[in-house]
């Protein structure tokens, strides 16, 4: 059985426990796990006073907090395994790395200690339709985080997306639901997410919830990605010019040897096309700089880990454009409710004049925005800018927020966070000037 965070942080505290269960009433306050409720967020009476004992009481929402075991290999860890899978089709908004295979592997990576797993339940049911919401974070201190300890909520630096996992139908009780009992529990009070989704439902219920608490939100940065939409055809679509040019690059790739893309989606060939991947990878400018997954036995361990046992669940893909049956470009995406995400590309160098990875971004567009099934794709870039985002003209909006999970304005939170934002901003700049000057020095070209 997994172990539960609550008191195991410093060894002053005692012997790790799970925490009592966060009762929430309908309309948000916390009480007693024994308590009855005392008023229903319309104006009812009690559910326990007689004017209302044939009117059946809504299920009080309980939060569990659980360490990075939770998704180990026994019957409890498939109970919440199959809940998380049944809540992201009911998810205001979809997000692939919170699948429990990509968990298990930042687990294994940081330590179980290092992640916290809040789900948030409707009463005491543990069934899958009985989970309302999941929040992974990873505990943390870096660089900058002015403040000793804190939470993220992007917790591994793979996961291009921190939009906690939440059904539609009850955004604004599980968010006050899990603020209260991140509130109440051993874990860090300040909360920061990293390339969360902005201007959606979470987002929008997230701000709603925090003006309640009277709680301020810093916003640290905020940009656009590329999306695909399947109900807007013509922002996914080249213009004729670009369709020109990519026929030609086509045309030019076909006359090297046979052209034909594969998809690869059981776990045995995503662990097949995922060696490929890493090689490919590695034989390009990444592996020159060391930043290629194979650079660091970490990250490939990582991944090797993840994507197999997300295609498991349907859950992972990998398309491959090959020239002569030789990979010239791999796509590994990952998908969640009605949305693919894609995760890494790699593309063979000697083939560059061709653009082979444009013309596989083209052939998977067209093939995923053609299934009734696919409502869009996200480029999980880190900015506006690359060939997806000249082929996708729709924009998904991203920000990194931090706050304070307590009620109340708190002036310690709000300077801390004005004074790193400045920080931030202040590296930033230095950076460019730094990269500006290098490049005035390099050689002009002969």
């Amino acid at each position: 059985m997994s172990r539960a965070i609550d008191r195991h942080h410093t060894g002053a505290e005692h012997a790790p426990h799970a925490l009592p269960p966060t009762r929430l009433t309908v309309d948000g306050m916390m009480a007693p796990q024994n308590a009855h409720t005392a008023r229903r967020a319309d104006g009812e009476p009690r559910p326990d006073s007689p004017s209302s004992a044939e009117r059946p009481a809504a299920a009080p929402i309980e939060v569990e907090i659980r360490d990075g075991t939770v998704f180990a290999a026994d019957m409890e860890s498939r109970t919440h395994a199959l809940a998380i899978a049944d809540l992201a089709g009911r998810a205001a908004e979809p997000n692939p790395f919170m699948h429990p295979a990509f968990i298990k592997a930042a687990a294994a990576e940081y330590g179980p200690a290092a992640i916290a797993v809040l789900f948030a339940w409707r009463g005491e049911a543990r069934d899958p339709h009985a989970l309302l919401g999941a929040l992974v974070l990873r505990r943390l201190r870096t660089p900058f985080r002015l403040w000793s300890a804190s939470v993220e909520g992007r917790f591994h630096d793979f996961s291009f997306l921190s939009t906690p996992v939440v059904d539609a139908s009850a955004l604004e009780p599980v968010l006050t639901a899990i603020l209260d009992a991140m509130a109440g529990s051993s874990l860090p009070k300040r909360l920061s997410f990293s390339l969360i989704g902005d201007e959606g439902p979470v987002m929008t219920g997230l701000k709603t919830v925090l003006r309640q608490r009277h709680s301020p939100l810093a916003v640290m940065a905020s940009y656009r990605r590329a999306l695909a939409r399947s109900d807007n055809p013509a922002a996914f679509t080249p213009s004729a010019s670009t369709r020109k040019k990519l026929r030609q690059y086509r045309r030019r790739l076909a006359e090297q040897g046979p052209v034909a893309v594969t998809r690869h989606q059981t776990p045995a060939e995503v662990t097949m096309a995922l060696e490929e991947f890493l090689q490919l990878e590695a034989s390009g400018w990444k592996g020159r700089a060391g930043t290629a997954l194979i650079s660091r036995a970490a990250d490939a361990d990582f991944a090797r880990a993840a994507f197999p046992a997300m295609a498991a669940t349907g859950d992972a893909v990998i398309d491959v454009l090959r020239l002569d049956g030789k990979a010239a470009a791999i796509q590994i995406l990952a998908r969640s409710g009605r949305g693919y995400f894609t995760w890494k590309i790699a593309y063979d160098e000697a083939l560059r004049d061709y653009s082979p990875g444009v013309l596989l971004v083209e052939d998977y567009t067209t093939h995923l925005m053609s299934d009734p099934a696919v409502g869009f794709l996200d480029s999980c870039s880190h900015d506006d800018t690359g060939f997806m985002a000249a082929l996708w003209k729709d924009r998904q909006p991203i920000a990194d927020v931090i706050f304070d999970v307590r009620p109340g304005e708190r002036a310690g939170t709000v300077l801390l966070t004005a004074l790193e934002r400045n920080l931030l901003n202040l590296r930033g700049r230095l950076k460019s000037l730094y990269y500006r000057y290098k490049d005035r020095r390099k050689p002009a070209r002969t």
